[in-house]
């Protein structure tokens, strides 16, 4: 008898178990959550990438952390960016004044601040960067735009087009689409601007597996792949671990009624499964008055005294907080790209002292980022008014044509002033020199005129301070330069000293 009721209760514990089966929406929500369809698609996205350019973009768009590196030191890329201009003093002949409003009228067409963003921002997550322009003549430049990195490859010659297993070591084509005949697009070096990292040394396989040697430059997201992948399991295990772990309501109900003596049948088989049904009847009942106010907090339900409905604790349960693992893991994300963990997060670990001294650090990662784009993109402004203005301007002319970099954080600028100030005492550097060092461009002849008459002003005021001093006021301030006198202290007597 007593298996029999064993079996019929494992009926009410398995229809129960399954309560939600009633509502499929509500059952899809339950048993997978929204975040971890989230984490599962893009997580599948990435092992089914085609090449590691595309696994690189989805574990920038996944981690919030690593865009957000990447993200800052292209903002700060992007706001060393002061413009064009010539590498002279203040004063310009004619001929330089046309040739500074030709390169500023170009960076106000192709958008120069924002270029520096977008290269940045790929050469931290690729490790490369791949322009591509149109020069006409006699109209100069007339497009410039990026290409797709994750379809580009670089062969030294059409002897190499679709062979995977040739070994490139100069770039004499870009191949847009190498494996497909109808959509390739080929460009010579003279159409690229590349930025690139690190190729001078770099062993690098491209996208469809060749070996490349001093072509390519290895992704600052590659060393952080393995620390990624374990993130991304850490988050979903954690996901699940924090659902499984909550409260659950569980409803006992007495199935005593359910007695196989008391229904007809010829055999004891047949008794038992009309138990069976009738109590899998019950049960569905009790489901569809209490499943889904079950479900939706803050309802009320009625039941018979019978129906017991109570909560389970967990019991037991170890957990590993995930968020000590999850820091070390940022820590390194913020080593490989190199912002200040500060400005990603907004909070900081470290004294101002040392995030003062930490900024100088990344003042020159972004700088030396945008050094790297700084030079390709004067050559392309040379070229550009070599073609649309032939033999108006001389290669020296051209030659003085500069891209300025400089960031001075909020945080520097009255660590750069007292320097400035300081070097001002030693007479060896000129006016533009130190404002050229406290990132201001030089003075122009209305504002040294405005300065000069500052300065008069200040001389005059001191001039008339010195005329109203009177007699007293002169022999105060002699008496003060000269010092105090020493005071003379009488010598003790020895007798009080006894005494």
């Amino acid at each position: 008898m007593s298996s029999i009721w064993k079996s019929i209760k494992s009926v009410g514990r398995r229809l129960l178990s399954v309560s939600t089966s009633s509502y499929p929406g509500l059952s899809a929500t339950l048993t997978t959550p929204l975040e971890l369809k989230a984490i599962d698609k893009l997580m599948k996205k990435i092992l089914q990438a085609t090449n590691k350019y595309d696994r690189y973009r989805l574990f920038t768009e996944l981690d919030p952390e690593l865009y957000g590196a990447i993200d800052r030191i292209a903002k700060l890329v992007r706001y060393s960016y002061k413009g064009v201009g010539l590498r002279i003093g203040a004063e310009l002949e004619e001929k330089e004044k046309r040739l500074l409003r030709i390169v500023e009228q170009l960076e106000r067409q192709f958008q120069f601040r924002q270029l520096f963003y977008a290269a940045a921002f790929d050469l931290l997550r690729y490790g490369d960067s791949i322009w591509f322009y149109r020069i006409e003549n006699p109209t100069g430049l007339v497009e410039l735009r990026s290409l797709p990195i994750n379809c580009m490859t670089i062969i030294e010659d059409e002897s190499q087009l679709g062979d995977p297993t040739a070994q490139v070591f100069s770039r004499g084509l870009y191949v847009l689409n190498e494996l497909y005949d109808e959509k390739r697009k080929i460009f010579k070096p003279d159409q690229i601007m590349h930025f690139s990292l690190n190729p001078m040394a770099s062993e690098v396989h491209d996208i469809l597996g060749r070996y490349t040697y001093g072509v390519w430059s290895v992704s600052p997201i590659e060393p952080l792949v393995p620390r990624l992948y374990w993130k991304l399991a850490a988050l979903r295990t954690d996901i699940l671990l924090r659902r499984k772990i909550v409260p659950r309501e569980h409803i006992k109900l007495d199935l005593s009624m359910f007695d196989p003596n008391q229904f007809e049948g010829k055999t004891r088989e047949e008794r038992i499964r009309k138990a069976r049904q009738a109590a899998q009847k019950f049960v569905n009942e009790i489901i569809q008055d209490l499943g889904k106010p079950l479900k939706e907090p803050d309802q009320s339900y009625v039941t018979d005294k019978d129906v017991e409905i109570d909560y389970v604790e967990p019991r037991k349960v170890t957990y590993a907080d995930p968020s000590p693992l999850f820091d070390q893991i940022n820590q390194s994300i913020f080593a490989a790209i190199g912002p200040i963990e500060t400005a990603v997060t907004g909070r900081g670990r470290r004294t101002f002292a040392t995030e003062l001294v930490i900024s100088s650090y990344v003042t020159i990662c972004a700088e030396t980022i945008a050094d790297i784009i700084r030079e390709q993109l004067v050559e392309l402004i040379r070229r550009h008014i070599r073609v649309k203005y032939p033999g108006e301007f001389s290669e020296d002319d051209l030659d003085k044509i500069d891209v300025k970099i400089q960031l001075i954080l909020g945080i520097e600028r009255g660590e750069v002033a007292r320097q400035v100030a300081v070097l001002r005492t030693t007479g060896l550097f000129t006016m533009d020199e130190l404002r050229a060092i406290a990132g201001a461009p030089p003075l122009s002849p209305s504002q040294r005129e405005e300065l000069l008459k500052l300065q008069l002003l200040d001389h005059a005021r001191r001039g008339r301070e010195i005329a109203e001093r009177t007699i007293d006021d002169i022999l105060a301030s002699y008496i003060r330069r000269e010092g105090p006198e020493e005071p003379i202290t009488p010598e003790s007597r020895s007798d009080k000293q006894e005494a």
